[in-house]
């Protein structure tokens, strides 16, 4: 899924926003997740605070990785 998706918020609002962004999901197909960061008020410190909330079933990859396994998956 690529398409706008910023919630609000740091760490934990993000990651409770994902979760209920993938509500309902079909478990059995990967769901590709681009997903905006506020550059004016998050730190790179608040990015990696981030990525260490998300545990399965997510997987924060660089931007060619993301794209990499798009390709795989279609």
């Amino acid at each position: 899924m690529i398409g706008n998706f910023y919630p609000q918020g740091k760490g934990e609002e993000f990651r409770d926003g994902l979760l209920r962004h993938i509500e309902g999901r079909d478990e059995s197909k990967p769901m590709f997740i681009a997903a905006a960061i506020n550059a004016w008020s998050w730190s790179p410190s608040d990015i990696a605070e981030l990525a260490e909330l998300l545990d399965a079933p997510f997987e924060v990859v660089r931007g060619d990785v993301f794209f990499a396994l798009m390709n795989l998956s279609a």
